[in-house]
């Protein structure tokens, strides 16, 4: 794994909650698989990223160090699993207080984006857009027929997804493995 893959990861972690259901917002019939590419200046290139799709919860699988990484996103049980299935266990977070949670891509996104055209991304016809993200502007190439993100570019990260594949997505990759032992994520103390 090359230096700064690990912080990428983490990184990579905020741009799908970011971004990665910017299509939920329109429909809820989105149903795929894909290999996801991720560019960091930080880290370098992250190629074995899966991910599945299917209505609005997304399954993230990774490597990072010696182990396998998945995180559940479930906002019809407003919660994000990040199943750790070396160790047989999962931490549970709630969206509702997460900073970094799902931002639906609604009709208020398309008027505060730049249109800057069409574009073919992996076979999939896409609209372009530009939003300014801070002091970044994001360029996102958002899949017509899919109404997801196919491509989305910022200053100093890249994410693409490829070998999409529409359909065939088991409900049982949406939920936490029978078995698994619940870890309670540490809470900091409150200075007084």
């Amino acid at each position: 794994m090359k230096p700064g893959i690990k912080r990428t990861s983490a990184a990579f972690i905020t741009l799908l909650l970011l971004f990665g259901f910017a299509g939920v917002g329109r429909t809820q019939a989105a149903e795929f698989s894909a290999d996801m590419a991720l560019t960091s200046k930080e880290g370098g290139r992250m190629n074995d990223i899966k991910i599945y799709v299917k209505n609005n919860r997304m399954r993230q699988e990774f490597s990072e160090g010696a182990g396998r990484q998945v995180s559940i996103s479930r906002p019809d049980k407003n919660l994000v699993w990040f199943v750790m299935p070396d160790e047989k266990m999962y931490m549970e977070s709630d969206l509702s207080t997460d900073k970094n949670s799902m931002k639906e891509w609604k009709v208020e996104n398309e008027q505060k984006a730049k249109f800057v055209g069409k574009e073919t991304v992996n076979g999939f016809a896409c609209k372009k857009y530009e939003v300014k993200e801070g002091g970044d502007t994001v360029t996102t190439w958002i899949s017509e027929e899919l109404n997801y993100p196919i491509k989305s570019k910022g200053k100093d990260w890249e994410f693409e997804l490829k070998n999409i594949k529409k359909g065939g997505v088991a409900d049982s990759l949406f939920e936490v493995p029978a078995g698994y032992r619940k870890m309670e994520i540490p809470t900091m103390p409150q200075q007084q």
